[in-house]
């Protein structure tokens, strides 16, 4: 897997997956960063546990069918910082 590759990202690996936290300015680009989250998600049919306090959000990836971190958790991150400018 390429663990490295996604930790190089800033995201965080934990017992409980890739989790990584996103600041805004206001809760409007907040809620339009996650609804990008949203679209990218769909489209690739695996999507993240999100987290929205006002201006932060936080995304936690986790196979949830194999209850473990798998290379589907891998590619969405990878692809997601490649398309999403925040």
């Amino acid at each position: 897997m390429e663990t490295e590759a996604v930790l190089a990202l800033g995201w965080q690996h934990t017992p409980k997956g890739f989790v990584k936290r996103f600041d805004f300015l206001d809760f409007k680009e907040a809620l339009s960063f996650i609804n990008r989250v949203g679209d990218f998600s769909e489209a690739h049919q695996h999507h993240p546990e999100i987290i929205n306090n006002y201006n932060l959000v936080r995304l936690r990836l986790w196979t949830h069918d194999t209850d473990s971190l798998t290379e589907k958790d891998v590619h969405w991150v990878l692809a997601f910082e490649k398309q999403d400018q925040h």
